[in-house]
């Protein structure tokens, strides 16, 4: 798909989605086999599979192949990104939003969207929480500034 992406005879969108569908599926991968092979990792499992490989030693090329095709993707974003601009469509970042919207950015958030947001602490007492596939979550790990201490509720 990222070749799709690059391929400049497709429409601009089109390279774009081509994009995202290879982001997509490296999620994906990452969710199914990757995870499969990190409990093989975790239970002890070092039986080579038919590659000859181990589950750690597959991690090993995973990390090394997935890290080459984000920095690909992340390059082919760039340079879509620049087109995209020149045809008057911008994804823009934190430093480009102008005051008087960040206002009203504002305001949408403390309306909209922290009603509806859960929040769930996680210590001893209480059983890690459910996190659903491509779900967004923000995860904090608070310090008290006073005595540098973890916070403990």
């Amino acid at each position: 798909m990222i070749e799709e992406a690059q391929n400049r005879r497709h429409p601009l969108f089109e390279r774009v989605r081509f994009l995202s569908i290879s982001a997509s599926n490296l999620d994906e991968f990452y969710m199914v086999r990757v995870a499969g092979l990190m409990g093989m990792v975790h239970a002890g499992v070092g039986t080579p599979s038919a590659d000859g490989l181990t589950p750690a030693e597959q991690l090993a090329r995973v990390d090394e192949t997935a890290r080459d095709l984000i920095s690909d993707q992340q390059k082919v974003w760039a340079g879509l990104d620049q087109e995209l601009r020149k045809e008057g469509v911008s994804v823009i970042t934190g430093g480009e939003i102008h005051a008087r919207d960040r206002v009203f950015l504002d305001a949408q958030f403390a309306e909209q969207i922290f009603p509806v947001l859960t929040p769930l602490a996680i210590d001893p007492a209480h059983p890690f929480p459910f996190i659903p596939n491509l779900g967004f979550t923000i995860a904090l790990s608070l310090t008290n500034r006073r005595d540098g201490k973890a916070f403990s509720a």
